[in-house]
């Protein structure tokens, strides 16, 4: 493999366990009671680092020579396109779900670490996955580039580990009612059929 490749795919592995260890509950409460930083402070410095390191990797990817892996048709493209448009229509409801200035760190939380069980969440318990699967995927076919597939791997692989951490963190936080929840709510793919 080229040696930008590797780069790119260390640049996401680096991202993504930085992100990870940043959303740690014991990370998170060192910083708040050892270098007396707020709720509303963190998750500032935390989205911001989150945003700008997401973007450079971006930056360094568009900039990177890169090579198609095959020749997209009209079929492939639009398909790519559609996987897309509803990853947007997810990441949209998704975001409906919670105030945006309190998940920027704009304002100071006012859900007192609730459970939050409407909307979008009744349906698949984690659509903010559900739809960067969707939108990376749809990018991989309307751009099919080793890079693009070099990120997708990368996407897959820590979205694995991060559902992993993350379902681990919602049952210590919340016990028998996220257990009840993801009993009966599916993961990423919402169910069509009634359970039984």
């Amino acid at each position: 493999m080229n040696d930008q490749y590797l780069i790119l795919a260390g640049l996401w592995i680096m991202y993504f366990a930085l992100h990870s260890v940043f959303a740690a509950t014991s990370i998170k409460n060192y910083f708040y009671t050892h270098l007396r930083f707020t709720v509303r402070s963190y998750r500032i410095v935390y989205t911001s680092l989150a945003s700008f390191g997401l973007i450079a990797i971006l930056l360094y990817a568009s900039v990177m020579k890169d090579e198609y892996v095959f020749t997209a048709g009209k079929g492939i493209k639009y398909s790519g396109l559609f996987l897309s448009f509803w990853g947007i229509i997810i990441l949209k409801a998704s975001f409906k779900q919670y105030n945006l200035k309190e998940f920027l760190g704009l304002a100071e939380e006012t859900t007192g670490g609730m459970l939050h069980m409407r909307g979008i969440l009744r349906k698949i318990r984690h659509p903010l996955y559900s739809a960067t699967i969707l939108l990376v995927v749809g990018f991989t076919l309307f751009i099919p580039k080793t890079s693009s597939f070099v990120t997708l791997a990368c996407v897959l692989l820590y979205l694995v580990i991060g559902i992993y951490l993350e379902e681990k963190k919602l049952i210590d936080e919340f016990g028998e009612t996220y257990l009840r929840y993801k009993n009966e709510v599916p993961m990423l793919v919402p169910r069509f059929w009634k359970k039984k």
